[in-house]
């Protein structure tokens, strides 16, 4: 058995641990959700099934009364509430058996009654009150032990996200990341806001999948497991958001609003092999419009960025069709090396 604990300061940080969960976990994996009432199992699940990407948050409800809810098409999330359940003869009523059979997630809320009808090889997430924060406590097994299935999702949650989006003076020279430039007229709104906002800054607007990192291997490698990786990976719409501010690093940027958790998959599956790197901040998707500012001079330039925003007329979502691998030459300057056409 291992174990490792998270502390969750509110609802939305326990949707994004669940995101990042489930965007790390394998097709097929059993969780055991255990917590009081209003403990937040059903928060937790909706992010899962974000990070999936079977269904948005606001349409994840508690299966209390209906006991099951499936969500994908195929069915790849089944949400499992056994409190009302009584006897074992219930349990086998449900089907719970072919459902842990299937290709699929399967969360279930309340499993103490029918631990032992349940199989050895499974995480238990224990959710517990903290004041008004939550903690969450991951036990695994020697089939399914922790950090395996959460060396992408998270590490322990004592920070927010930051922004992690460029490199400061006096970084590694050879530093990598993969990102999505934004199509015309938002890219050219955005890079003339930036200016504005940031004389002297050379922007591209992009939305980052992965990070500034070292490699774990070479170029060469990285590149091919990009390749095919994007090989079979459809292109997708991404919403922009509101206007943010990353108050640890004093980046203003503009969130990510719908779609968003396909870039939370995409990072997942691709913080591995040769582009694998223990990323110093949580994994935030955003399009960067202001840093390096002094700390007196950030909330001038936020209220001056949302005013920016509120200001375009264009269109507020756009097709990500190319992702593209960079190199970072010096600067807040980026080299195209290689690029992957989405289908």
């Amino acid at each position: 058995m291992n174990s490792l604990a998270w502390r969750i300061e509110s609802e939305d940080d326990m949707i994004d641990f669940g995101r990042r969960l489930g965007a790390a976990l394998p097709p097929r994996a059993l969780l055991l959700l255990s917590g009081n009432l209003g403990a937040g199992k059903t928060t937790l699940t909706k992010g899962i099934a974000e990070g999936l990407g079977v269904a948005a948050a606001d349409e994840v409800s508690s299966p209390t009364f209906t006991l099951i809810h499936e969500y994908g098409d195929p069915v790849r999330l089944y949400h499992i509430d056994l409190y009302r359940l009584e006897e074992p003869r219930q349990f086998f009523t449900l089907g719970i058996e072919e459902i842990l059979d299937r290709q699929a997630v399967t969360v279930i809320e309340w499993p103490e009654r029918f631990l032992r009808l349940l199989p050895p090889d499974h995480l238990t997430l224990r959710l517990e009150r903290a004041g008004d924060a939550r903690t969450i406590t991951i036990t695994g097994s020697d089939v399914v032990p922790v950090p395996a299935i959460l060396s992408t999702a998270s590490q322990p949650m004592d920070a927010h996200p930051h922004s992690g989006e460029s490199n400061q003076p006096g970084e590694a020279k050879e530093t990598y990341a993969l990102v999505a430039y934004l199509p015309e007229p938002i890219a050219d709104y955005l890079n003339a806001l930036r200016i504005r906002l940031d004389p002297g800054s050379e922007p591209h607007a992009h939305v980052t999948l992965l990070p500034p990192r070292q490699l774990s291997g070479t170029p060469e490698q990285a590149k091919h497991q990009l390749r095919e990786y994007t090989a079979t990976l459809e292109s997708f719409t991404l919403d922009l958001a509101d206007v943010e501010v990353f108050r640890e690093t004093n980046v203003v940027f503009l969130a990510i609003g719908a779609g968003d958790h396909k870039l939370y998959r995409i990072h997942a599956a691709l913080n591995s092999g040769a582009l694998c790197f223990a990323e110093p901040f949580h994994y935030h998707p955003h399009i960067t419009l202001v840093q390096f500012q002094p700390a007196d001079q950030v909330a001038a330039k936020a209220g001056e960025t949302r005013l920016g925003w509120q200001a375009y007329q264009g269109p507020r979502q756009f097709v990500v069709n190319r992702l593209t691998f960079v190199k970072h030459i010096g600067g807040n300057r980026w080299l195209d090396l290689d690029w992957y056409d989405l289908k």
